[in-house]
């Protein structure tokens, strides 16, 4: 689409110095990651977040960016989707001599986990397939967030679900069962990483599911709950996060 062109032209023509552009001294790249097994460039996606000197959270389109040949980020892009904003196009450049890091070495971080590598460990020996999604960079004003969902596929089914979610700040790896517990875990409010024997999944009959209009008030308002707990989470991991 028109926004992974612009940001691809962006590799390059970002540098403004006509000698820096000419001999390529300032390239750079789409980061790469692995999900569910395989490598590739990580494409722009949608993220709820707040930029930085804003003071509310927006609907955005972000890509990452890293140095040509390094894997640190070095700066994203961000196309802006909501009201008076929407279509407007802005790029943050990490200053220079900070180091952030990039997926490849987010990944890197999770992997040499050795509590969580021991938990991927004793799902594979009870006949559980183990597939990490996606590694999103979340920015949170100055502050960079990692986020990946854990899927696990038992022998039982034939499609994976999602059990844990990884978050990655510039200090620690946490995974927990939920976004919530994940977020109380990098608060050091819960031990960094949840080992829990999953529960195995339970037949239930369709009448169990039978909705009475109490019933979908009652969820209409659990939803209007959780809209209204989100402003609140959004602002607590922002807390929460120190600059990297």
């Amino acid at each position: 689409d028109i926004f992974t062109v612009q940001t691809e032209m962006l590799l390059q023509y970002h540098m403004e110095d006509p000698v820096v552009f000419y001999n390529k001294e300032d390239q750079w790249s789409i980061p790469v990651q692995s999900s569910f097994g395989q490598t590739q460039p990580l494409k722009p996606y949608y993220i709820v977040g707040r930029l930085p000197g804003e003071t509310r959270e927006e609907f955005l389109l972000i890509q990452p960016f890293t140095p040509a040949n390094r894997h640190n980020l070095v700066g994203w892009i961000t196309a802006r989707n909501d009201g008076e904003h929407y279509g407007q196009i802005v790029l943050f450049r990490f200053p220079t001599g900070r180091h952030v890091d990039g997926p490849n070495q987010v990944e890197a971080r999770i992997d040499n986990d050795a509590v969580i590598s021991e938990q991927f460990t004793l799902w594979g020996q009870v006949g559980s397939e183990v597939f990490r999604g996606i590694l999103l960079v979340i920015p949170l004003g100055e502050a960079i967030l990692y986020a990946e969902p854990v899927f696990l596929k038992p022998e039982a089914l034939d499609f994976p679900e999602l059990r844990r979610i990884i978050l990655v700040d510039s200090r620690q790896v946490v995974m927990h069962q939920t976004m919530d517990t994940s977020i109380r875990a990098l608060a050091g409010e819960l031990p960094a990483v949840a080992l829990v024997a999953d529960e195995g999944l339970k037949d239930f009959e369709p009448k169990q599911f039978e909705f009475t209009a109490d019933a979908l008030e009652r969820i209409r308002e659990g939803l209007q709950e959780v809209v209204e707990k989100l402003q609140g989470t959004l602002d607590q991991i922002k807390r929460m996060i120190p600059r990297q």
